[in-house]
């Protein structure tokens, strides 16, 4: 085999190889950039949403169904006519304690 040829297949490789490790810098710096973006947004969203319940104790639907002593069934009647205002965090319905003293 040719050295001179098998030289430059090998140099042709060496630039394929540094142009690839260039690109998965840029999606590596890409994807660091992203995700600092969503951690920033995230302490964003947290520091917006924790005051508001921070003084507040709110009680899931079981713990304010043993709290009133009533059934579950009887807070979701309460909801649909309005007796009660649920505050829903992530999916899940919570009562805040002071609305449940009244």
């Amino acid at each position: 085999m040719d050295f001179q040829k098998l030289f430059s297949e090998f140099a042709e490789l060496l630039k394929e190889v540094k142009e690839q490790r260039q690109e998965i810098s840029g999606l590596k710096s890409l994807i660091q950039k992203q995700l600092g973006e969503q951690q920033i947004q995230s302490e964003m969203i947290g520091r917006i949403s924790l005051p508001e319940v921070k003084d507040e104790q709110l009680l899931n639907r079981k713990e304010a169904a043993d709290y009133l002593d009533v059934h579950v069934c009887t807070l979701e009647r309460w909801e649909k006519s309005k007796q009660l205002t649920p505050k829903r965090i992530g999916g899940k319905i919570y009562y805040k304690k002071s609305e449940l003293i009244k």
